[in-house]
C-alpha cells in the first residue's frame, strides 16, 4: 500500500487547555500491504483522505480534516490521540463522533479508481515525538478469477463472469463483517479472443459467512450447502444454442469456508471440464509479520528501550498454497551498521527463502547505535517484503523510536535511619515518558529521554532539602547539587540516587489549641499549622489554657490512616521525623 505523510493539527477555533501548547506534528500513515498481488498502480494510490483525532480521555474536542492527496499539516496540542484515517472515499465525511465513525457505512461502487483504505493508531504529540505511524488497510478483498476449459471441446465458449451476493455497503473499521445488504455486479462480458481462457479481477467489500462443517469435497461447496448470503461467482458459457451456468462459491478453502475478507487476495483457478463438472482451485493464504522491539510492559508500552535479543517473526498460514516464498528485509532509516539481522549488521537489504513446511520463521533483530540514543539515531525504520514467484507481494514497514532509560531513586533502605524525605516533582518534569514505583524497599522514578537528558525538579518534604544527586546508593560518587537538574545520558541506561537532608522536624497539629514544651529551640509555622523543632528533640504536648485532652491522634479527622497515640492529658515524644499529633478534647 502507499505511504501517506500527514502532519495533523488543529484549527484556530479549537479549545486548548491552558497548560498545553500547540506542537507541530507529523503522522506518517504507513499502509499495510494486502495479502495480494499488487501490480496495478491504482491499487496503491491515495487520492484523498479524511483524518479524525479523538482525545482518549474525552477532554479535547474531536477534530476532522479532509484533503486531496496524501499530505496534511497542522499544529495540535501536545498529548495522546486516537487517530483514524480513511483514504479514497472521494468525499468530505465531515466531523463525526467516534461512535458515528465506527458505525459509518459507505456504499460499494461499481468500479474503483482507487481503493478505500482505513486504519487506526494511538499517537503521542510532544517533545521528542514529532512523528508517529499508523497502518491503514484496504477495505476490500481482491478476487482474481482465472477460468479455462479442459480438453478439446472447442464448441464450449465462455460468455461472462459475474459476482453474486456481494456486499452492497460496508463499514470502515469493523473486522469479519457479514454484509447486511447484498447486491451483484454487472456481468463482465468475455471477448471472442478469450472465450477459451479468461481472467477477471474484482474488488469486493467484506462478507464473512463462516464455516459449514461436513463439506468434504469441492463438489459439495454448492448452493445447497452454502450459508445464506454467501458470495459466489456466476460463470456463463454457451455451446451452440445452449447456455450453461456455473456457480463457484468464494472462501478461504475449497470446501467448508465461505469468507471474503478485506485486505486479502483470493486467486481462483477454475477449470471447466464439461457441462456439469467444475474443478476449483482456491489460492488464498495469509502472511503475518511482527517484531517485539516495543516495550511489552504497561510502564512504557509501545516505546522501545535498549534490550538485546529481540525477534522478527514471519508466519505463513497454509504454506502449501503459497508457492516459492522469500522474505526481503530492507533498512530504510537508522544509524549505519547499527541494525543487526540474524547477528549481522544490515546496511541495505537481505533476502532469505521461506521454505519451512511449518510456515513459522523467527529471526534475531537488534538495534545498537553506539552507547546512547540521540536525536540523530533514535529512529529505526525497516521493511519486510514477503513475495513468491507468482507475483504475490506483501510488505510491512516498522517504525520504532528508541529512548534511553534513567532510573532515579528518591528512597531506598540504608543504614541511616533518620534522614530527609522528598520526591520527584512529576508535574514540572520535561521528559518523553515516565513511570514510578513505590515499595517498602525503595521509591524510584523511571524516565525515557534522548542523550540531552530529562530536566527533573525535586520536591523535598517540609524540613528537608536536596543534599545532592549521586551515582551510587552509598552516596560516594557525587554528581550534582542542582534542583532542577538535567542529567545528560551517556549510555542507554543510567541510575541516580537523591540524598534528601533533614534539617528540622515538622509536627502538624492545631497550633492555637496545643501548648508545647521542648528541650530545643522551636518555631511555629502558622501557615502549615506546625511546630518546627530540632531533630531528636524531646517534646511534650498538652491542651492550651488548661483544657483537658481526651485522646491524641496520629492524623486529622477525615484523614487516614488514623490511630490512637495516647489517652493521657499530656503526650511526650522524641521528634525524629515529620508527623501529625492531633488533640481530641474532653467534652462535659
Amino acid at each position: 500500500m502507499p505511504l501517506l505523510a500527514l502532519a495533523i493539527g488543529c484549527s484556530k477555533e479549537d479549545i486548548v487547555p491552558a497548560a498545553e501548547s500547540a506542537t507541530r506534528f507529523t503522522l506518517r500513515v504507513c499502509p499495510e500491504e494486502t495479502q495480494a498481488v499488487t501490480r496495478a498502480a491504482d491499487e496503491r494510490a491515495v487520492k484523498d483522505m479524511n483524518v479524525f483525532l479523538f482525545d482518549p480521555q474525552g477532554i479535547r474536542p474531536s477534530q476532522h480534516f479532509y484533503v486531496q492527496g496524501g499530505v496534511l499539516e497542522r499544529s495540535i496540542p501536545a498529548g495522546r490521540y486516537d487517530v483514524y484515517a480513511v483514504a479514497n472515499l472521494h468525499e468530505d465525511m465531515g466531523p463525526m463522533s467516534r461512535k458515528t465513525l465506527s458505525a459509518y457505512e459507505f456504499r460499494v461502487p461499481r468500479s474503483y479508481t482507487s481503493l478505500p483504505m482505513s486504519g487506526y493508531a494511538e499517537c503521542t504529540v510532544g517533545k521528542g515525538m514529532p512523528e508517529a505511524t499508523v497502518t491503514v488497510r484496504r477495505n476490500v478483498a481482491k478476487i482474481v478469477c482465472n477460468t479455462s476449459f479442459y480438453g478439446v471441446d472447442y464448441d464450449l465458449k465462455l460468455q461472462s463472469v459475474q459476482v453474486m451476493d456481494m456486499a452492497g455497503v460496508t463499514t470502515l473499521f469493523a473486522e469479519d463483517q457479514q454484509a447486511r445488504e447484498l447486491t451483484s455486479s454487472e456481468p463482465s462480458a468475455i471477448a471472442s479472443y478469450e472465450n477459451r481462457k479468461a481472467s477477471r479481477t474484482f474488488f469486493l467489500a467484506e462478507n464473512c459467512r463462516g464455516e459449514v462443517p461436513g463439506i468434504t469435497s469441492q463438489e459439495q461447496k454448492c448452493a445447497g450447502n452454502a450459508p445464506e448470503g454467501a458470495t459466489f461467482l456466476r460463470i456463463k458459457a454457451q455451446r451452440e444454442g445452449k447456455l450453461l451456468t456455473y456457480d463457484v462459491y468464494l472462501g478461504e478453502n475449497n470446501t467448508t469456508n465461505f469468507d471474503v475478507r478485506r485486505n486479502t487476495v483470493y486467486t481462483l483457478n477454475i477449470v471447466i471440464k464439461g457441462e456439469n463438472v467444475v474443478d476449483t482451485r482456491v489460492d488464498a493464504f495469509e502472511v503475518g509479520i511482527s517484531d517485539n522491539f516495543p516495550f511489552e510492559g504497561y510502564q512504557f508500552e509501545g516505546y522501545c528501550l535498549y534490550d538485546p535479543g529481540r525477534q522478527l517473526t514471519i508466519t505463513v498460514d497454509d504454506p502449501q498454497k503459497a508457492g516459492d516464498l522469500s522474505a526481503t528485509v530492507r533498512l530504510l532509516q537508522g544509524q549505519h551498521g547499527a541494525f543487526l539481522f540474524n547477528g549481522q549488521p544490515l546496511t541495505s537489504s537481505v533476502t532469505l527463502p521461506l521454505n519451512d513446511p511449518s510456515g513459522v520463521y523467527s529471526f534475531s533483530v537488534d538495534y545498537i547505535p553506539g552507547e546512547v540514543f540521540t536525536a540523530d539515531n533514535y529512529r529505526l525504520v525497516y521493511e519486510v517484503v514477503v513475495s513468491n514467484t507468482d507475483g504475490y507481494s506483501y510488505t510491512k514497514t516498522f517504525t520504532h523510536d528508541f529512548y534511553n532509560l534513567l532510573t532515579i531513586y528518591t528512597y531506598w533502605k540504608r543504614g541511616t535511619t533518620h534522614r530527609g524525605r522528598g520526591s520527584v516533582d512529576k508535574e514540572n518534569m520535561t521528559v518523553v515518558k515516565w513511570s514510578s514505583s513505590y515499595t517498602p524497599e525503595d521509591n524510584r522514578m523511571m524516565i525515557l529521554s534522548l542523550d540531552d537528558g530529562p530536566l527533573v525538579p525535586l520536591k523535598p518534604v517540609d524540613g528537608s532539602k536536596v543534599g545532592g544527586w549521586y551515582a551510587d546508593r552509598g552516596l560516594t560518587r557525587f554528581v550534582s547539587a542542582e534542583n532542577p537538574y538535567r542529567h545528560p545520558m551517556k549510555s542507554f541506561r543510567d541510575t541516580l540516587y537523591v540524598d534528601f537532608v533533614q534539617e528540622a522536624v515538622y509536627i502538624y497539629t492545631h497550633v492555637d489549641l496545643v501548648e508545647i514544651s521542648c528541650d530545643g529551640a522551636y518555631r511555629i509555622d502558622q501557615e502549615k499549622q506546625a511546630f518546627v523543632v530540632p531533630i531528636g528533640s524531646r517534646c511534650t504536648f498538652k491542651g492550651i489554657g488548661g483544657k483537658t485532652v481526651a485522646v491524641w491522634w496520629s492524623n486529622f479527622i477525615g484523614h487516614y490512616p488514623r490511630k490512637e497515640l495516647s489517652r493521657e492529658p499530656e503526650y511526650s515524644f522524641t521528634a525524629w521525623e515529620n508527623c501529625n499529633i492531633v488533640p481530641e478534647f474532653q467534652t462535659d
